[in-house]
């Protein structure tokens, strides 16, 4: 019914594996940016307010500035589970295949053997995740208690 009203392919497409992604990986930015914008002192808004800055002023000079390590951190976490996603994508949009779909068809066709490639690769982007949090941990004073 959705493809006679909007001539998109949602299913077997780029499309697909997006909303499919989004739908899965979207707590993972959501809840973080929430963390940051509630951290976010009422009192530095207020001010920016009372000294006559609009709402959309005061959003994007102050609010997104000081949340900005979360935002960050979310959006680095849901990319790291959209990565990885199978399960929607695989019913959403079988082709084109993502990393994740890849990975799951070599070894159902040829065993682990055919499937290390993906595997590795998937390593190599970990490593390029884990790099990008710790400098956005470094460079942003995020403290984990950790």
């Amino acid at each position: 019914m959705l493809g006679r009203v909007i001539p998109i392919d949602f299913t077997q497409s780029v499309v697909g594996i997006i909303i499919a992604q989004t739908y899965v990986a979207s707590p993972f930015i959501i809840l973080p940016a929430l963390a940051a914008f509630e951290a976010v002192p009422d009192r530095y808004e207020t001010a920016a307010r009372v000294l006559g800055k609009t709402k959309s002023e005061v959003f994007f000079r102050i609010s997104i500035p000081l949340a900005r390590t979360g935002i960050l951190l979310g959006m680095l976490m849901a990319w790291i589970r959209s990565i990885g996603e199978l399960g929607a994508t695989i019913m959403m949009s079988y082709n084109p295949h993502t990393i994740s779909i890849q990975i799951f068809e070599d070894n159902a066709i040829g065993g682990i053997g055919n499937s290390v490639a993906g595997i590795v690769w998937l390593i190599i982007l970990s490593i390029i995740a884990l790099i990008v949090f710790l400098l956005i941990r470094r460079y942003h004073s995020l403290r984990f208690g950790w």
